[in-house]
């Protein structure tokens, strides 16, 4: 969800957005306590579950998506079979 199959980058960037808010939240717990109306400790599990949400819903090809792979249009493909059946038929 992060990245796609071939990109792990996306999810070095997600492992590193998470252990930072959690490092934020560990260490401002107190001062939280008094700013939200849950508990800190349940924070950590309530941003996860709606970045998983948020992600899902706008981002479905992950953080960072795949580059798509470019390939050659058909007719390009048969001009070059033609021509290198050409070749090898002309060289025989």
């Amino acid at each position: 969800m992060l990245g796609g199959v071939r990109i792990n980058l996306g999810v070095l960037v997600g492992v590193l957005i998470y252990t930072i808010v959690r490092t934020l939240i560990i260490l401002y717990k107190s001062a939280l306590a008094v700013i939200i109306p849950v508990s800190p400790e349940w924070l950590e599990y309530i941003l996860i579950g709606m970045a998983l949400i948020l992600i899902t819903l706008f981002r479905p090809q992950g953080l960072i998506p795949e580059k798509p792979t470019l390939t050659l249009a058909r007719s390009k493909l048969e001009k070059i079979r033609r021509r290198v059946i050409q070749e090898f038929s002309g060289s025989s």
